[in-house]
C-alpha cells in the first residue's frame, strides 16, 4: 500500500483522534463543501498512487475484495467497482430504492 487518505466532514465522533492512534501515516484531509462527491474529490486531490480505491467506513463492502478489485485494474481494466447494497454489507444510512414496476 502506497498510502492512506482518509477524508473528514468535519465529524464530530473523534474520528481525527481513531485515525491518528489507528492510522497516524495516514493523510488526513477535510472536506472543503459537504456531500459524498465533494467528499471524493478532496480524496482523489490527495492521493499520489497509481491506482486509487475509494471505500467508505460505514461496514457496507468488504475490505476483503480490495485485492481483486485492484489485480482487476492491474490486469488492464480500467475500472473496478463492488456493491454496497449486497446481502453481506452493513450500512444502516443507504436509501433503499423502490422496486421497478414491472411492465403490464
Amino acid at each position: 500500500m502506497h498510502q492512506v487518505v482518509v477524508v473528514d466532514g468535519h465529524s464530530t465522533d473523534a474520528t481525527a483522534e481513531v485515525v491518528a492512534r489507528v492510522r497516524p501515516d495516514a493523510d488526513f484531509v477535510q472536506q472543503t463543501r459537504k456531500g459524498k462527491g465533494n467528499a471524493l474529490a478532496c480524496g482523489f486531490e490527495a492521493a499520489t498512487g497509481d491506482v486509487v480505491v475509494m471505500f467508505d467506513a460505514d461496514g457496507s463492502a468488504d475490505a476483503a475484495e480490495i485485492d481483486a478489485f485492484v489485480a482487476a485494474l492491474r490486469d488492464g481494466a480500467d475500472f473496478a467497482k463492488g456493491s454496497r447494497v449486497l446481502t453481506t454489507g452493513g450500512s444502516e444510512d443507504i436509501t433503499p430504492c423502490a422496486t421497478p414496476a414491472t411492465a403490464p
